[in-house]
């Protein structure tokens, strides 16, 4: 591998001091609510057998892990760095700056990635049920993690070997080529947020459609149920016209009608066959009884599938906010030093704002949450008591 050169930005230009403060306070606030976040997503999601059962959970979680050492390891490390180079300029040194980066980088990576199959698996749920269904096994779940790791890793460790410059103190690297530049920009950053966008716009055609359907579907059989139930008025009351004109019709129509008191009065002896259909009633009545609860199990597991889903669109929104001016400076190169770190402030704000997503968002991950807030809570004021009695 080539030494790799620090530009000239490094050493004859300065942040200013307003920017460092502002930025400095921005991203202290970012490492705190995302590290304690993302802490928490995996707690409440790995904690909740509901939650833990859905295969978007695992993504999700995949996500919270990827997070959690860029914002306690790697990202309060760059901020050291660019206060330490405007004040000081030496103790982080530029090979440990190098090992700092690259982890980010990477894991950024597997961030983006991550995202780009889970929308990819809900286009693939659309069009195709039964492929979708074979994808849930656990097995494919995990070899799809594994993938995206591993493609994470080979997109940017191929950068040690080839011609670039690192500059340490933006914390960011250059490769000399322009085209080649260019070229991993497009595959990094770009092509996962155009087939992510790509995938939620035939998503959201998708279901509007469906929705259209359905309400088509109900219009429809509300049409039905109003045209039959006007027939059936009609036809009753035609019978009661024949019932009037001869009393035996009006008897034998009675038994008709009241079927049940004649299976329950005529025969306890031919009434076998009754009283198992009364069983097979009783049966639907305990099969009835436990609906209820099945009904209430299936609708918390679709809600936090939608609930999931709509969290991951809000957090490809903001990944695409955040990333895009990122990525193009770093197409156009950049040389006013403020305006770069304070497009890293943005880029790096995205890596706080899973959490405040799915508390926003989902109903199902904010009961948990705030489930084991309160039993952090209590633990605290326990412990707190203890040591106030000792």
């Amino acid at each position: 591998m080539e030494e790799k050169t620090n530009a000239s930005t490094g050493a004859s230009h300065q942040y200013s001091s307003e920017v460092v403060v502002l930025t400095s306070i921005c991203n202290v606030f970012t490492c705190l609510i995302g590290t304690f976040g993302n802490v928490m997503v995996m707690v409440v999601m790995l904690s909740s057998k509901k939650l833990r059962s859905n295969h978007n959970t695992a993504f999700m979680v995949n996500l919270a892990l990827c997070l959690i050492p860029i914002c306690c390891y790697t990202l309060p490390l760059m901020v050291a760095k660019i206060m330490e180079g405007r004040v000081h300029g030496g103790s982080l040194t530029r090979s440990t700056m190098w090992v700092v980066y690259m982890f980010q980088v990477i894991l950024h990576q597997v961030h983006i990635q991550s995202i780009c199959i889970m929308a990819l698996n809900r286009v693939v749920a659309l069009r195709s049920p039964v492929v979708f269904r074979r994808m849930l096994r656990s097995s494919v779940v995990a070899l799809q993690l594994v993938l995206i790791w591993i493609s994470s890793a080979i997109l940017w460790l191929p950068l040690t070997s080839i011609s670039c410059d690192f500059i340490a103190y933006t914390v960011t690297i250059r490769i000399r080529n322009a085209s080649l530049r260019k070229f991993h920009v497009l595959v990094t950053y770009f092509t996962p947020l155009i087939v992510t966008i790509i995938c939620y716009v035939f998503i959201y055609v998708k279901l509007h459609q469906r929705r259209a359907g359905i309400v088509a579907l109900q219009t429809r059989e509300e049409n039905m149920t109003s045209a039959s139930g006007e027939g059936t008025v009609s036809d009753e009351g035609t019978v009661s016209g024949e019932g009037t004109a001869s009393g035996e019709g009006t008897a034998s129509g009675e038994g008709t009608v009241s079927g049940e008191g004649t299976v329950s009065g005529e025969g306890t002896a031919s009434g076998e066959g009754t009283v198992s259909g009364e069983g097979t009633a009783s049966g639907e009545g305990t099969l009835s009884a436990s609906k209820p609860a099945t009904a209430e199990t299936v609708g918390s597991c679709r809600r936090w599938e939608e609930e999931a889903s709509r969290s991951v669109f809000i957090i490809s929104i903001f990944l695409a906010v955040c990333s895009l001016p990122h990525t193009i400076i770093h197409i156009v190169n950049c040389d006013c030093l403020d305006t770069w770190l304070l497009v890293h402030t943005l880029h790096w704000l995205q890596f706080c704002l899973d959490p405040i997503v799915y508390v926003v968002v989902s109903a199902e991950y904010r009961k948990g949450f705030l489930q084991r807030l309160r039993r952090l809570s209590r633990t605290l004021s326990f412990y707190s008591d203890q040591m106030r009695n000792q």
